[in-house]
């Protein structure tokens, strides 16, 4: 169930995260009562694939971080990154893309026709264009001087993506969708993040919108556009609420 899509009610939000942490605890407490069935107090990885599933939330159920297991609440944390990450941003990164190439029809044709060369290109000028994360929020932990601006200790920040990726000092004609720019070039921008903070499911979205869109241009070679589109509310993701399309 996708949050973000639920507005800033923050009695809707707080019902849709309740539904999903009942989820997580369903998944937690399955895995525990394993646990004590088999008599294991301080589990470890050589648990994992033998008393307890081959998965995620295995792993992190018998990680350690200073030599202490994570709390519930650090579990569910950590899991409500991992489908925000896998599945929000995801989904909203297909979405724009389909969005763009469609907005232009020689865009989707160009594409169809050039799809090894073409497709690789639409991925990151999407990525650049309409990156499904917009930006994200952190607190600084000194006070710091950048650009001539002083930012104080204990301050919240947020690092614009979306803005980076429109710098005209890096990206030329940056507000227009161009399947024409070199790939070194796309390759700036920050929609994955940058240094040790990228993501590393990178590699996983660009492979899904790959597929998804050799499957469209196979199966549905003439889809296009049916009606005006609809964003999502939440002002940390750019994605298509509505994107009403034919064949």
């Amino acid at each position: 169930m996708h949050y973000s899509r639920y507005g800033g009610d923050p009695d809707v939000i707080a019902g849709v995260r309740g539904r999903i942490a009942e989820i997580f605890d369903a998944w937690i407490d399955e895995r525990e009562a394993k646990l004590r069935d088999a008599g294991i107090d301080a589990p470890d990885r050589t648990h994992v694939g033998t008393i307890l599933p081959d998965d995620l939330v295995s792993d992190l159920l018998v990680g350690r971080w200073d030599e202490q297991r994570l709390t519930r609440a650090q579990l569910h944390k950590m899991l409500i990154v991992m489908l925000v990450g896998g599945i929000e941003t995801t989904n909203h990164l297909i979405t724009n893309c389909i969005w763009r190439l469609l907005q232009d029809r020689s865009r989707w044709e160009a594409v169809m026709a050039d799809q090894e060369r073409l497709i690789p290109v639409a991925i990151e000028e999407s990525l650049r264009f309409d990156p499904p994360g917009l930006g994200l929020w952190r607190t600084t932990l000194k006070e710091i001087e950048l650009h001539g601006q002083v930012i104080p200790a204990h301050t919240k920040v947020q690092m614009a993506y979306a803005a980076a990726n429109r710098d005209p000092r890096v990206f030329p004609d940056p507000d227009t969708f161009r399947l024409d720019r070199p790939m070194a070039e796309m390759r700036r921008h920050l929609s994955f993040g940058a240094g040790p903070h990228t993501c590393l499911g990178q590699y996983l979205a660009r492979m899904e919108l790959q597929l998804v869109l050799k499957a469209l241009f196979q199966r549905l070679p003439t889809l296009r556009l049916a009606g005006e589109t609809k964003r999502i509310e939440n002002f940390s993701f750019w994605g298509r609420h509505k994107l009403p399309v034919a064949w």
